[in-house]
């Protein structure tokens, strides 16, 4: 993948435990990643950075602002290349 969005709740593991096993696969260690979460404090923004996180969203999130944060991540161009695949 060029991009992943990653909810930090999920049933199996937290996004935390994801984001480790994925700094793991030297195939997916530098996918950059998008944390949605329903936290917002600063301990905890600091703490999704040091995971290793692009960039973050506090849910409830508007889907226009998923789209912001992923072209600002890989650039209008590619998605406008890559999107008539």
């Amino acid at each position: 993948p060029d991009l992943i969005v990653l909810d930090y709740i999920m049933p199996e593991m937290d996004g935390g435990e994801f984001l480790h096993r994925l700094r793991h696969e030297s195939s997916l260690y530098n996918v950059p990643v998008i944390m949605v979460t329903s936290e917002n404090g600063k301990e905890e923004v600091l703490r999704l950075v040091s995971l290793g996180v692009r960039d973050y969203l506090v849910k409830p999130v508007q889907l226009v602002t998923i789209i912001e944060r992923v072209v600002k991540i890989v650039g209008r161009e590619y998605l406008l290349v890559n999107s008539v695949r």
